[in-house]
């Protein structure tokens, strides 16, 4: 908008001419001001702020600009430190304000406490009512959470079903674990999703805030040493960091790198245990076992060295390289006999396994029939059409297949699905009572012949005496391994 106060453009383009019309302007306002509120001086606003800046030539449009991005820059720092789903701070938030506790000087009565907290079976229920129910969830669990914010008490979202509460001001061990106690009831509370009342539950680690850190994720890596092992616990639970559990992480770590090194160099042996019939002990196949050459290592079926493989990924490679080994073996000997090798059903996950098995029958020049999978389960939901085409291509390769305990296919007996496995296998558990414990020996005797019924043929592990053998002998299908069949075996 141009002002033409005079009719010549000359005047326009003199450069005296502007600032002589800001100050006029300025004048008339002033005294307009001095008249309208009875000769007082009025309060300055932003109508008058425009009127001046648009006598000074200055386009309106220019001050709305500066105020619209102001407004911008505020929205950005909110969406950068807020989490869009819950509305708590989020992971920025949390190193914002984390670093003014460690601006200040350290000091007991003044250090902060944190904990990382999450929600139990919070994948089963994404996977199972859907994302929009888990987001729900997790909008109810910061809702509670805000309930118990103070001052000094703040809640934070990092991802996932991960949120973590810090407490500044130096609290006790007592208060930080009478506090857990009460969160472990507020997660525990029945969620109401969808009309779907939905279990509560989650676990918590604690840690302190030490005079050496100057980050968070230093306190995040000791809160979550605690969380695992409060998730070890059964039930809902917290737990406070100690040096134990650092040290016991540190000696993790060397076992995973060591892992590592010993699958992909193969540094390993196979033991081929003979399984045989109860009835008669004459051996009919052989179940391979893993011995590692470090003695450290001890025996690879233990459950913990499982659950670091699959902790850390590797579980695939350990039976891949497992399989190719056996397979070497079979390979070369003159009689032939059925193994069992038992394989994690990530393997089933994945869509290159059966072509990657078929190569190595073809490579080995052996049959599928000469094999029979154990898997640790055959129901999963990550994506059960896909392990169920894998089970079926390898059936149609002549591999039998074997569940591992009562869980898994054997469950769909009762839905009346036709069972995929043909085998079923029973661990020491079952067997280690029933020579002197008749409620023990009842139990087996009724799972053997529930197993027959859905013509199953049950291995049983851990079978070690004399005893137990007399005890199972009336089944002519059952098979045992252990010790009382185990003169038979070999490494290799």
């Amino acid at each position: 908008m141009k002002l033409k106060w005079f009719p010549l453009d000359s005047y326009m383009r003199d450069g005296y001419v502007c600032p002589a019309m800001t100050l006029l302007s300025l004048v008339l306002l002033t005294i307009i001001g001095l008249i309208v509120g009875d000769y007082s001086m009025p309060a300055f606003n932003t109508t008058d702020l425009d009127l001046v800046l648009v006598a000074s030539g200055v386009p309106m449009s220019a001050h709305i600009a500066e105020i619209s991005k102001t407004n911008e820059v505020q929205e950005l720092e909110q969406i950068a430190y807020q989490d869009q789903l819950t509305g708590l701070r989020n992971r920025r938030g949390l190193i914002e304000d984390t670093m003014e506790v460690f601006k200040q000087p350290y000091s007991k009565d003044t250090r902060c406490a944190l904990m990382l907290l999450d929600l139990d079976r919070f994948k089963f229920i994404n996977d199972t009512l859907g994302h929009a129910a888990g987001d729900k969830m997790l909008c109810e669990l910061a809702n509670r959470l805000r309930g118990l914010s103070s001052e000094k008490l703040k809640c934070y979202r990092l991802g996932g079903d991960e949120f973590v509460i810090t407490w500044t001001g130096g609290p006790t061990f007592v208060q930080v674990d009478e506090f857990c106690t009460k969160l472990i009831q507020v997660l525990s509370h029945p969620y109401q999703i969808d009309q779907s009342e939905i279990e509560g539950g989650g676990s918590v680690g604690i840690t302190w805030a030490r005079e050496s850190d100057d980050n968070i994720g230093t306190l995040l890596q000791r809160a979550d040493m605690a969380l695992y092992k409060a998730k070890t616990v059964s039930g809902s639970a917290h737990r406070f960091f100690c040096e134990q559990m650092e040290q016991e992480s540190r000696l993790k770590q060397d076992f995973k790198q060591a892992l590592r090194k010993m699958i992909f160099t193969a540094d390993f042996d196979l033991e081929f245990q003979p399984i045989a019939y109860a009835s008669d002990l004459a051996v009919t196949m052989f179940d391979v076992s893993v011995k590692s050459r470090n003695p450290e290592f001890g025996d690879f079926e233990d459950s913990q060295y499982m659950d670091i493989l699959k902790e850390t990924g590797l579980i695939v490679q350990f039976d891949r390289a497992v399989l190719e080994r056996a397979m070497k073996v079979m390979a070369a000997l003159t009689k032939r006999n059925t193994v069992v090798l038992h394989l994690d059903s990530d393997q089933l996950l994945d869509p290159t396994f059966t072509g990657y098995f078929a190569q190595l029958l073809k490579e080995h020049e052996l049959d599928g029939h000469d094999f029979v999978f154990s898997f640790d389960t055959l129901h999963r939901s990550d994506n059960a059409q896909l392990m169920e085409n894998s089970l079926d291509e390898l059936i149609r390769m002549g591999v039998r297949i074997a569940s591992q305990g009562l869980s898994g296919d054997i469950s769909n007996f009762g839905l009346g699905k036709k069972l995929k496995n043909t085998y079923l296998i029973l661990g020491r558990n079952w067997v280690k009572d029933i020579a002197f414990d008749d409620s023990s020996y009842e139990l087996l005797v009724n799972i053997v012949r529930l197993a027959d019924c859905m013509n199953l043929r049950v291995i049983l592990h851990g079978v070690e005496h004399a005893e137990q053998v007399k005890c199972l002998m009336e089944f002519k299908r059952l098979l045992i391994k252990g010790d009382i069949v185990g003169s038979a075996k070999r490494s290799v």
